[in-house]
């Protein structure tokens, strides 16, 4: 088990998702800046991800975890296999940085 640089718990959905920094060499895929983890409700984070990005990357994975607590994730895969990237990317573009999380989160986001 790989440890964290730091953790967060986050409720959302009705379930309880653990925001995770991680050294990037500890992701499953070494170019991804976050994942989400339905398996284990576990958001990583790459800890080189500045913490201008931060937020943004957040929402992206959010979203994923929305779509999979959801059950839409399920649909999206029979219309294209890109299909949730695609929408995550936009969600994360378009409207990912609007948002703007309790102080605690936030705090927590830039590592204070």
């Amino acid at each position: 088990m790989v440890k964290p640089v730091r953790a967060y718990k986050l409720p959302f959905m009705g379930q309880q998702i653990t925001v995770k920094i991680l050294p990037q060499k500890k992701m499953t895929d070494n170019d991804l800046l976050g994942e989400f983890l339905l398996d284990s409700h576990e958001i990583h984070l790459v800890e080189t991800l500045p913490r201008s990005a931060r937020r943004a990357t957040l929402s992206h994975e959010l979203f994923h975890a929305f779509l999979a607590y959801s059950g839409y994730n399920q649909i999206i895969d029979g219309i294209h296999p890109n299909m949730e990237e695609a929408l995550c990317r936009a969600f994360e573009h378009c409207i990912g940085n609007m948002l703007y999380y309790p102080s605690k989160i936030e705090e927590w986001l830039n590592g204070e």
